[in-house]
Order: C-alpha cells, then sequence, then structure tokens
C-alpha cells in the first residue's frame, strides 16, 4: 500500500515540475536502483574494514592474506568505486549538471549512516551489556524483547 502512495504522490508530484514529467517506472525506479547501489557499495567498503577488525580479535588460524591484505585491498577499491559513484551521480541519474537532487539522494544513504554509526558509539558508552549482544541474535529467553525495560 505505502508503494502504491509513494507511485501514485511522485506521478502527481512530477506533473508540469521543473525536473519535467516525472514517470515512476522511468524516473523514481531509476533514482531508487542507483542509490541502492550505491548504498550496497558503501556497504561493502565498511564490511573491508569490519572484517580487518574482526581478524584483530580473532586470528582463527587465517593467514595474512585473509586478515589484513585482501580486506585492505578491498577496501581501498570499494571506496574508489563510492567516491566515483557520489562524484558523477548526476550521470547515473542521467542528468547533464548537478542539481539539489544529485545530493539529496546520496545524502538518504550516508546521513542515515552516520546516524546509526553515532547512535552506536552512544550504546556502546549508555548501555555496553546491549552493546555488546548487538549481531549475536536471539539468546533466548534472556533475550531483549521490546517491552523489556529492565534490560534496555
Amino acid at each position: 500500500m505505502i508503494a502504491v502512495v509513494v507511485t501514485v504522490a511522485f506521478a502527481i508530484a512530477g506533473t508540469g515540475s521543473s525536473l519535467g514529467d516525472l514517470y515512476p517506472v522511468l524516473t523514481m525506479f531509476t533514482w531508487l536502483t542507483n542509490d541502492g547501489a550505491m548504498g550496497l557499495v558503501l556497504l561493502m567498503t565498511v564490511v573491508s574494514l569490519a572484517v580487518i577488525g574482526f581478524f584483530r580479535k580473532n586470528r582463527h588460524d587465517a593467514g595474512i592474506w585473509t586478515r589484513l591484505i585482501a580486506p585492505a585491498l578491498g577496501f581501498v577499491l570499494l571506496a574508489a568505486i563510492f567516491v566515483l559513484i557520489v562524484v558523477n551521480f548526476n550521470v547515473l541519474l542521467g542528468q547533464n549538471e548537478t542539481n539539489a537532487l544529485t545530493f539529496v539522494l546520496p545524502a538518504a544513504i550516508i546521513v542515515p549512516g552516520l546516524v546509526g554509526i553515532a547512535w552506536a558509539f552512544r550504546l556502546r558508552r549508555s548501555n555496553p551489556a546491549v552493546y555488546r549482544r548487538i549481531g549475536h541474535g536471539e539468546e533466548g529467553p534472556a533475550a531483549v524483547h521490546l517491552g523489556d525495560e529492565d534490560d534496555v
């Protein structure tokens, strides 16, 4: 239902706008697909660093290639691709020049990521027990559930 509302609102708002007619299939889906691809490259870039951090704490008999070289190489190359995507985002959107949309769409991916990082740092400082459980899934009856105010 939300997708229908957003698509209809997009089509109505785009009729006669300064951007020209905005067709949901040709415009909105192209914008969001490019935004999603950029977000995926950013996620893979961050995960490359996380792999290095993981193997610094847990060697697991992994060699230097697995622990450091491959993830560092992945980080550098993916970061370069991410920068190219951001710098050329107007080209991905099919625009000749940059405009507000060229900055708003990447910001829709980057800003929530930065907010999440800030929240994680705050949580690590204010509630280390909850922070330590992040990424471990539910751990039986002792797991934190919504409404369990004592553990959160």
